[in-house]
């Protein structure tokens, strides 16, 4: 059972530490919210990919290029939306810390945090791409062997992907102790990197003709 289960754990780590929008997300969230909101975006994937997760493995079909591409587009320009959110919020001299002062003014519920972090992962073509090339063959592999089994493949994947996501967190909001002018550099460095991925998802919707597994 461990060789089918083993690669839900090793796609599960590389999804956490591959740089990328939702990663960026998350420690522009655990920088400006503390861990205690910003945990709960750890469930982000798993919410996020059930639709994904039922069209896969039960319609069975191929998407189309044009619906990737379109993802794309979209994704980039949601991406390029939450980069503004969080310059808007930059300029009006919002100050990273642990001070009550900052917690009292932060009125960003927990909630809004996961919707905007579901819709972030939703509009992405990634997984997409990751479970009509990735997770349904394995599934389908590990569920010759037994349905257990293809249960426990994907809870090992969303276990080892939370976790991943949790540890980030815990790390970033270690960092909002730092003094406020680093904090506030780190905050823009996350607004830029965001809006380089969302210019980057249009660019590719743009231009690419067809989508191939990595």
């Amino acid at each position: 059972m461990l060789p089918l289960i083993a690669p839900a754990i090793y796609l599960g780590a590389t999804a956490t530490i591959m740089p990328g929008p939702l990663q960026t997300y998350v420690i522009s969230s655990a920088l400006d919210h503390g861990w205690r909101k910003s945990l709960i975006l750890g469930f982000t994937p798993l919410l996020a990919d059930i639709p994904i997760m039922i069209i896969v493995l039960f319609i069975a079909q191929q998407f189309p290029p044009e619906l990737l591409r379109a993802l794309n587009i979209v994704g980039g320009a949601f991406i390029l939306f939450l980069a503004y959110s969080g310059y808007k919020n930059y300029r009006q001299g919002a100050t990273i810390g642990g001070s009550v002062d900052h917690a009292e003014a932060d009125q960003t519920s927990a909630a809004q945090l996961l919707w905007r972090g579901i819709l972030l992962n939703a509009l992405s073509p990634v997984p997409l791409i990751f479970w009509s090339t990735l997770h349904a063959p394995n599934i389908l592999r590990t569920n010759s062997d037994s349905p257990l089994t293809s249960v426990l493949y994907i809870v090992a994947f969303y276990g080892t992907f939370f976790l991943g996501i949790t540890i980030i967190i815990l790390i970033f909001d270690r960092v909002r102790q730092l003094s406020p002018r680093i904090t506030r550099t780190l905050i823009l460095i996350t607004i830029v990197v965001l809006a380089l991925f969302g210019l980057s998802l249009i660019y590719q919707g743009l231009t690419t003709q067809s989508f191939t597994a990595a």
